[in-house]
Order: structure tokens, then sequence, then C-alpha cells
């Protein structure tokens, strides 16, 4: 499968977590506008090449073409939106999954094994017979010589083991909000982050300003080479090293605002939960649900996107 990852420049993103609570809507909003137009350019390519070369009558029906589609804008388990320009399975005269895309999307790279910490993907068994079937285990159960032992999973099994560590969750949300809100603004707060920032850029400023006035100063000054290239590389030092720190502070800026983002979202999803599950709900997945971990088939445990961890 093809995949575009867009990388944004680090003032945009700050200006983008600027927007608070409406930073989903938007942002799934502008990803929803530009995978139309991946999704377009997809069909028309798609579209041209069918049939090209043929030295027979096409006998296209257009259902591959039709098949084209867009899914919905996801949160994988590390804070990345994805949106995605795929075929929705099955086609006509099958039976569709919840949203008419892959089922196996939803769960790949969501569940990992207790025994070697792998992802659990899907296999499909019985593959050409009436018995056909997927399964999901880990992705290295028959790789190597120590195998893994913990058991494959239905997709039923995923979903009712879901509702009812949900349900285990929903119980206790009062007390999990009121915690959450009590330590929020410790757990995410930046203050002190955001002004080493500011001292930094201040700093790479004052040292670049240095640098150039040393250049300049060799440039016009007869000087001791060796004093000055000692002077020089001091000062390319203490560039390089304000630099480094700008950019792990900078990233532990966005990373606690994204996280912050993350558990509000969280927080404001149980708060709009009323009443317990009795199906599986698919949006409840996607924006609850951080992974689970299989050890047994009576072990599985979810952890949430706010860190809680329940076993179903």
């Amino acid at each position: 499968m093809a995949k575009v990852k867009v990388t944004m420049p680090e003032d945009l993103m700050e200006k983008i977590t600027r927007l608070g609570n409406q930073t989903d809507a938007v942002i799934g909003r502008a990803l929803e506008a530009g995978g139309k137009v991946a999704l377009d350019a997809v069909k028309d390519n798609l579209s041209g090449v069918i049939g090209r070369g043929a030295t027979a009558p096409s006998r296209s029906t257009g259902e591959l073409v039709s098949a084209l589609g867009l899914s919905p804008v996801k949160v994988d388990r590390n804070g990345d939106y994805n949106v995605k320009v795929g075929f929705r399975e099955p086609r006509r005269g099958g039976k569709p999954c919840m949203n008419h895309y892959s089922c196996v999307g939803m769960f790949s790279s969501r569940i990992k094994c207790g025994d070697c910490g792998s992802w659990y993907g899907p296999k499909v068994w019985h593959s050409n017979s009436k018995y056909r079937r997927t399964v999901y285990q880990c992705n290295r159960k028959c790789k190597g010589a120590a195998k893994c032992k913990t058991p494959h999973l239905y997709e039923e099994d995923i979903k009712r083991l879901f509702v009812s560590a949900m349900n285990k969750l929903l119980t206790d949300r009062k007390e999990i909000i009121a915690n959450f809100k009590e330590i929020r603004e410790t757990l995410f707060d930046t203050t002190a982050l955001e002004t080493e920032r500011s001292e930094l850029q201040s700093e790479l400023t004052v040292v670049a300003e240095l640098i150039q006035k040393c250049i300049d100063e060799n440039a016009h000054v007869a000087l001791n080479q060796t004093e000055y290239q000692e002077r020089y590389n001091g000062l390319a030092v203490r560039f390089d090293t304000a630099k480094t720190r700008l950019e792990e502070v900078s990233e532990m800026v966005s990373s606690k605002k994204m996280r912050g983002e993350r558990v509000d979202a969280f927080i404001a999803e149980l708060v709009r939960q009323d009443g317990l599950l009795t199906e599986f709900d698919e949006r409840l997945w996607f924006s609850l649900v951080d992974f689970a971990t299989v050890y047994s088939e009576n072990n599985v445990r979810f952890t949430f996107k706010d860190g809680t961890e329940i076993m179903a």
C-alpha cells in the first residue's frame, strides 16, 4: 500500500494546537478535502488504464472504480491523523463492514502480543473453501524457533472484549474524570518548557551574531589564526548545543500539548457516553482505545488513551 506522510512546519503545528477543542474537527476537514483530491486522481488514473492495450473488447463493469472510496479520518496510537484511499471490501454481493471499509484496518496494529510485543495482524484460514475466515494472531507467531503462545482472536472476540472493557471503564468514569481534572494542569503544563524555549531562541540569536562578528573581524583584521579558530569553534559548539536543546524542548512542548489534547478528547468522550454499551461501537474504539494486549484467552487488557489499563 502506498503511503504519504506529511510533516507540517513547527510554527504551523503550534498554531494548530491553539485551536483547542476545534483541533480535531479542523484537521479532519482538511484531511478529508485533501483525500478527495487524491481519490479523484486515483479514479481518473484507474479508469485510464482499465482495458488499455486489450485485444478484445473490455468487459469492465465499472465496479472496480466505483468501489474506490475515502475512509473516515482516524487517529492512530501515536496520535497521528490518517485518511486512506482504498477499496470498500467486500464489494458487490458481499456483507459490508460497519463503515463499508475493510474491518482489517480497524484492528491492525491496535492489538499487541503479550509474549513478544509484536502486533497482531489478520490471517485468512481456509481461503479456498466455504469455511474461509479471518482471524487475528501475532505477526511473529510462526517465525523463529520460539513460538508465541498467545491465542488467535476472531473479530467477534475483539468486539466482545472491547465492550466488556469499556463497560468496566464507564463504571469508574466519574472517578477517572475527577482525578484527571485534579492533575491535568500539572501533567500537561508547558510553561517552564516554553520559557526555556524562548531563552534558547534568544541564545541562538546572540551566538549567531557573535559568530558573524567573529568571521567579519577575521576578514578585516590580521588575527592569530589559531586563536581565531579556537574562538570560532567554541561559538559553533555553543550554537549547536543550544540548537539541539531547542529541538528537544520544542518536541517536548508539542508532545505534551498533543497528549493533553488526546486525553481531553478521551475525557470529553467519557462525559458524552450515556450508559453502558450493549454492542461494539466503532467510534469509541477509535477515539478511546490506544491498544489492547493479549496475554492469554482469559487475560486481554485494553490500554486507553488516558493511560488506564483494564482487563476485559
